[in-house]
């Protein structure tokens, strides 16, 4: 009735006696504590292996495969971290700065429809943890129209191109088509038949979302109209 737990309420009524000198917990004697002994043994270890250029994880797991089992490998990260001289400790390699030149923003006008499309692929949720459809989508950046679309439960290059050769077939080709950098945007076996009929491709700048906005705004627009059902139990829902 107070919001107040069973065991709250009978530590407040019978509080529990202060301890006059309370030991530390780094300092209690609990069974599964690493013994001195087997501590100098790890610390040994990771000196031996920071000499021959070793991280700790190659020395716990060389201790391992040699059947010694001393503690957890975090254990053994918490006791090189007490160990006073850690200039043998091995230096990471850095990574050379490259010399690229960033990637200009791909600017694409349409003047007509037909000219230019966008596709993209979204997930549409099910009632499952980690299980989710697949909806393909190909519009038109001039005219928003969807020219082409299909739900299936993978994301795979050769059912891209299944749709877009069907979209062709009815709509005409275009002159550029642009996607992101996904892995079935930047399949070989798009790319092949895109350039066998003479189609352009461009693709988003790495990590830069915003270089597709139409494929992005039309996934919004049919995520957050108010009828939209939000979760599919099954692929023929999710295509209805």
């Amino acid at each position: 009735m107070i919001g107040l737990s069973r065991s709250t309420w009978h530590y407040r009524s019978k509080p529990r006696p202060r301890v006059a000198d309370p030991l530390p917990q780094k300092d209690r004697a609990y069974p599964s504590r690493i013994c001195a002994a087997d501590r100098a043994v790890i610390r040994a270890k990771i000196m031996a292996g920071w000499q021959a250029g070793n991280s700790v994880d190659y020395a716990f797991a060389c201790t391992w495969d040699e059947g010694v089992m001393l503690a957890s490998r975090r254990s053994w990260w918490r006791i090189a971290a007490t160990i006073a001289d850690q200039s043998a400790r091995p230096v990471a390699p850095t990574r050379s700065a490259r010399n690229t030149t960033p990637r200009q923003a791909p600017v694409l006008k349409a003047t007509g429809p037909g000219e230019i499309w966008s596709w993209d692929i979204t997930d549409l949720r099910t009632p499952w943890r980690g299980v989710g459809f697949k909806a393909y989508s190909i519009i038109d950046i001039y005219s928003r129209m969807i020219v082409g679309w299909r739900v299936e439960e993978r994301e795979c290059d050769d059912l891209a191109v299944e749709m877009f050769e069907a979209a062709f077939a009815r709509h005409g080709l275009p002159a550029v088509v642009h996607a992101d950098s996904g892995p079935a945007m930047r399949s070989t076996v798009l790319k092949d038949l895109l350039s066998d009929l003479g189609v352009g491709q461009t693709h988003n700048r790495p990590h830069v979302s915003n270089d597709n906005p139409f494929s992005e705004s039309e996934f919004r627009t049919m995520k957050y109209r108010p009828n939209y059902p939000r979760t599919f139990t099954n692929i023929d829902a999710a295509r209805t």
